[in-house]
């Protein structure tokens, strides 16, 4: 199991050592190399000072070619001196400290995992909080990890959700790993817990990760940011449809049916509640315990809202604030058989 800085070029045909090799000689490099039972062959080497490590894969193989890069850890190579079938991985030269052997001059992309760059919210409560957060989460919702089943997959989610996600430092999560660790197995269901050195080095990694837990909450935080505002324009709308003399009062659940219809689905309590708080002025109850709006101009909100749909195709003329969600066509009729304007 190669580990960086080492790395292994398996080149599967003689075409492919051919190249290798002289490509080598082309940089100066005497190439440290290994036969192999198929005809091609292993070649060792150090990757440069100025490879990028960060987001290295550990297995490379080349459609296009017979050729596999191996950077380890997870991955495996035949070790010189192995034998199958009872032929030998031969060493074809002295053996000593590999070269500097610059993967890129082989094939110039594809060894980097693709940047995950999703933003991402972490636990903000204080530690105390978090420590209680993070052991509930390893009781109840922490995926086990199964050997031979991705296992590590598994390890890797659970280490980011407690160091970047909750925020503990890799030594306390360590200690609060263990009952966890305790529960992992292989695939027959036998115990196969990880070892505390595999245990840190996934902790340790996991500070630079991009914790799924943090995703999500950055998504359910964004989801209600924007509920807020949409709830802001069309409460807007509905203030301006308010009269100073005449009107009518028109039940609040009506008028939530009619945002329903275009796409702002709320209950009445929370409908009422955004009014509220909005200042809204004219909220009453009437003769049965109905809350209505008293000074309503049921026509002109209906208006306002089919205006805010038109304008600017289903686009807000102010761009700092969002888009109505889009409307059926039919609506227009709908609303206007609705407020009287139209016959059915």
């Amino acid at each position: 199991m190669p580990k960086s800085p080492l790395w292994i070029l398996d080149a599967d045909s003689h075409e492919q050592v051919e190249r290798v090799v002289s490509e080598l000689f082309d940089h100066g490099i005497t190439p440290l190399m290994v036969a192999t039972p198929s005809g091609g062959a292993h070649f060792y080497g150090m990757l440069p000072d100025d490879f990028p490590l960060a987001g290295l894969k550990n297995h490379l193989p080349d459609g296009a070619v017979p050729m596999d890069f191996k950077f380890g850890p997870k991955t495996l190579v035949v070790c010189p001196g192995s034998r199958r079938k009872g032929i030998e991985y031969r060493p074809m030269t002295t053996w000593t400290m590999p070269p500097v052997m610059d993967p890129r001059w082989f094939k110039a992309w594809g060894f980097w995992h693709k940047r995950d760059d999703r933003p991402f919210l972490t636990n903000p409560r204080p530690l105390r909080d978090r420590l209680v957060a993070a052991r509930q989460y390893l009781q109840l919702r922490a995926p086990l990890s199964v050997s031979g089943k991705y296992g590590h997959l598994a390890l890797a989610r659970v280490c980011s959700n407690l160091v970047a996600y909750h925020r503990i430092e890799p030594r306390t999560a360590l200690t609060m790993l263990a009952p966890w660790n305790a529960r992992c197995t292989d695939t027959t269901g036998k115990p196969c817990p990880w070892s505390r050195s595999e245990l840190l080095s996934a902790l340790d990694a996991a500070k630079d990760a991009i914790p799924e837990s943090g995703v999500k909450a950055y998504q359910r935080a964004e989801a209600a940011r924007e509920l807020r505002e949409r709830i802001a324009i069309h409460v807007r709308l509905i203030k301006v449809a308010l009269t100073i003399d005449g009107g009518s009062k028109v039940p609040v659940s009506r008028i939530r049916r009619l945002l329903g219809w275009f796409g702002l689905n709320l209950t009445e309590t929370a409908l009422g509640n955004a009014l509220r708080l909005s200042g809204c002025p004219k909220i009453q109850f009437t003769k049965k315990r109905i809350r209505a709006i008293s000074g309503m101009n049921y026509s002109r909100l209906v208006d306002g809202l089919l205006a805010a749909r038109r304008d600017a195709g289903g686009r807000d003329l102010n761009k700092h604030e969002p888009a109505l969600p889009k409307m059926c066509p039919l609506l227009i009729q709908v609303e206007q058989v609705v407020s009287g304007r139209g016959a059915a």
